[in-house]
C-alpha cells in the first residue's frame, strides 16, 4: 500500500508544479529580456549609411530549396511538418512527396469552400449589385438620387464572416450612420442662405472640422470603435458634400438637407437589406458551425504540436543513453515547438470572437458560452504544461546518472502518457469536426500518473541514499526532470476537460439513438 494518500499525492503535484513553473518562468523570462537587451542595444560602431536596401531576404536567410529540410544548423522562421521534424530528430534527410496533378486540383477545390473564399466571393457579389445598379439605364438616376455610393460603405462594413458578427455591426451601423447624417443636416440647417451662399462653406467646414475631432481621437486611439468613427465621418460627409456641390457649385435644384437625411436612411435600410439577405439565405455560413470547426481545428493542431513535442521529448530523453539526438537538432525542434505554441495561442483569441459572434445569433438551440470557453481553458493549460515541460528539458544534455538510473527507470510511464494525450486529442478533434460522441470511457486514468510520481519519488529517495546520487539529486538535471514529471503529470486532467467539453456537446456513444 501506499504510504501517501491519493489526494495527497495530487495537491503535493501540484503545490511542487507550481513552484517548478514559478522558478523555470523566471529563468525564461531573464533570459528572453537578456536577449531583447542585445538586439536593442545600440551598437558601438557608428554604421556608415543609414538607408539598408534588402534584395531577397528570404534567399539571404537560408530558406529552403527544393522542398530539402534546412540545415539545422541555421536560425529561421521557417514552418516545419511533423514529418520533417521527426526526420531533423532522427538526422535523416527529408524529401517530400511530390504533389500529383490531381492533388493541386484537390487542393484548389478546398481552397475556394473554405469559409474566407465564400466571404469573399459574397462581397464581390454584394459590391457588382451596387455597379449594376449605378451603370443600369433604369437605375442610374434613382442610384445618384439616394446617394446609394456611400450606402456601398456601409455594405462592405457590415457584411462579415459569420450572421452573428453582422448583426453585431447592424446596431453599430444604424448608430454612427445616424449620428453623422443628423449632424450634418444640423451643420446645413444652420448655415443655409448665410453670407450670400446655398450653405455657407466656411462655417461648414468649421462645424465639421470640430465635430471631426473627437471622432479622429477615435479612429487612431479606440481601436474596437474605428468602425463606428470611420461610418460617423463618412455619412457626415456624403450628405454635406452632396449639398454644397450642387446647390453651391453645380447651382442646380437638389433635395433639401431634411429629404436628404430620408433618403439616406433608405439608402441605409437598402444596404442592410442585402447583407442580411446574403447572410441568411445565400451560401450561409453561421458562427456557431465556424465556432466548432475553429474548435476542432484547435484541437488538431493541439495533436500535431503534441505529436512533434513526443518525439522531441523521445529524443532528449532516450531509453538508451547513447541514443541522444545532437544539439543542434534539439534546437532547432525546440525553436518549432515554440513557434507553434504562439500559432495556437493566437488560434484561440480568433476562437474568443467566434464565441462573441455566435452569442449574437437567433437559434433554436439555447446558446451555452461556457462550452467553448471550457475548451479555450482547458487547451491553453494543456499547451502550458507541455510548454514548460520542453522549457524543462531544454536542449542541453542530462547528466549521464540521471539518465541512467533515473530516467530510463521510468522511460515506459513516459511513453504512456505520450501515447494517451495522442489518443485523447485524436478523438475529441474527430469528435468535434464531425459532431460524433465519444465513448463514455476513454483510455484517460490517473492511475498511471500516480504510480509514476511514486515510483520517482521511490527512485529519487534511494538515490540520495548514495554517495553519487545525493550529489546528483543536488544538480540541474534532477530539477529539470522532476519539473518534467509534474509537468506531465498534470496533463490527464485538461484532456479530460476537453472530453467532456465533446461529451456535453454530442453525448456519448452509448445514448446515441443512431446505435442499434
Amino acid at each position: 500500500a501506499s504510504l501517501i494518500q491519493s489526494s495527497d499525492l495530487v495537491q503535493l503535484s501540484k503545490a511542487l508544479a507550481t513552484v517548478y513553473s514559478l522558478l523555470f518562468s523566471t529563468e525564461s523570462v531573464i533570459n528572453q529580456i537578456g536577449d531583447l537587451y542585445n538586439i536593442v542595444r545600440p551598437t558601438p560602431e557608428k554604421r556608415k549609411r543609414r538607408l539598408h536596401i534588402h534584395f531577397f531576404p528570404g534567399k539571404r536567410h537560408g530558406a529552403t530549396h527544393g522542398g530539402r529540410t534546412p540545415s539545422i544548423y541555421t536560425q529561421n522562421d521557417e514552418e516545419l511538418s511533423v514529418k520533417e521534424a521527426l526526420a531533423i530528430l532522427e538526422e535523416k534527410e527529408f524529401s517530400p512527396e511530390p504533389v500529383t496533378f490531381w492533388q493541386k486540383v484537390d487542393g484548389i477545390n478546398q481552397f475556394f469552400k473554405t469559409d474566407q473564399s465564400i466571404y469573399a466571393l459574397k462581397a464581390a457579389v454584394i459590391a457588382g449589385i451596387f455597379a449594376v445598379l449605378f451603370y443600369a439605364p433604369v437605375t442610374h438616376n434613382w442610384f445618384n438620387s439616394y446617394a446609394m455610393q456611400a450606402s456601398l460603405l456601409a455594405a462592405m462594413v457590415a457584411f462579415e464572416r459569420t450572421l452573428g458578427l453582422s448583426l453585431i455591426m447592424f446596431a453599430t451601423q444604424v448608430i454612427a450612420s445616424g449620428l453623422g447624417t443628423i449632424t450634418g443636416l444640423i451643420i446645413l440647417e444652420i448655415f443655409h442662405n448665410v453670407g450670400g451662399y446655398g450653405y455657407n462653406p466656411y462655417g461648414v467646414c468649421i462645424l465639421a472640422a470640430l465635430y471631426s475631432l473627437p471622432l479622429q481621437y477615435i479612429l487612431y486611439e479606440k481601436p474596437r470603435l474605428f468602425v463606428f468613427g470611420l461610418l460617423a465621418l463618412a455619412s457626415c460627409g456624403s450628405i454635406i458634400i452632396h449639398e454644397i456641390v450642387f446647390v453651391n457649385v453645380i447651382r442646380i435644384p437638389f433635395d433639401s438637407p431634411a429629404l436628404q437625411t430620408g433618403k439616406a436612411f433608405v439608402a441605409l435600410v437598402t444596404a442592410l437589406g442585402l447583407v442580411l439577405v446574403f447572410q441568411l439565405f445565400i451560401l450561409r455560413t453561421p458562427a456557431r458551425r465556424i465556432l466548432r470547426l475553429a474548435m476542432g481545428e484547435l484541437v488538431r493542431s493541439t495533436l500535431a504540436y503534441t505529436t512533434v513535442h513526443q518525439a522531441y521529448v523521445r529524443a532528449a530523453l532516450p531509453d538508451d543513453p547513447k541514443k541522444a539526438a545532437p544539439v543542434a537538432a534539439l534546437r532547432r525542434v525546440e525553436q518549432e515547438l515554440a513557434q507553434r505554441e504562439n500559432q495556437i495561442i493566437r488560434d484561440m483569441l480568433g476562437i474568443s470572437g467566434l464565441i462573441i459572434a455566435a452569442a449574437a445569433e437567433p437559434s433554436s438551440v439555447p446558446w451555452r458560452p461556457h462550452i467553448p470557453h471550457r475548451l479555450l481553458q482547458a487547451n491553453g493549460l494543456l499547451i502550458d504544461r507541455l510548454q514548460e515541460a520542453r522549457i524543462a528539458l531544454g536542449h542541453e544534455p542530462f547528466d549521464p546518472f540521471i539518465m541512467e538510473n533515473m530516467i530510463k527507470t521510468l522511460w515506459p510511464y513516459q511513453r504512456q502518457a505520450h501515447l494517451t494525450a495522442k489518443i485523447s486529442l485524436y478523438l475529441s478533434a474527430t469528435s468535434l469536426l464531425s459532431k460524433s460522441p465519444l465513448p463514455r470511457d476513454t483510455v484517460i486514468t490517473d492511475q498511471y500518473l500516480q504510480d509514476f510520481i511514486e515510483d520517482a519519488g521511490i527512485i529519487s529517495s534511494r538515490l540520495a541514499a548514495t554517495e553519487r546520487g545525493a550529489t546528483a539529486v543536488k544538480e540541474d538535471s534532477f530539477t529539470r526532470f522532476w519539473f518534467f514529471i509534474l509537468c506531465i503529470g498534470d496533463i490527464p486532467r485538461h484532456l479530460s476537460q476537453i472530453e467532456s467539453v465533446c461529451k456535453e456537446m454530442f453525448g456519448t456513444l452509448e445514448d446515441d439513438p443512431k446505435m442499434k
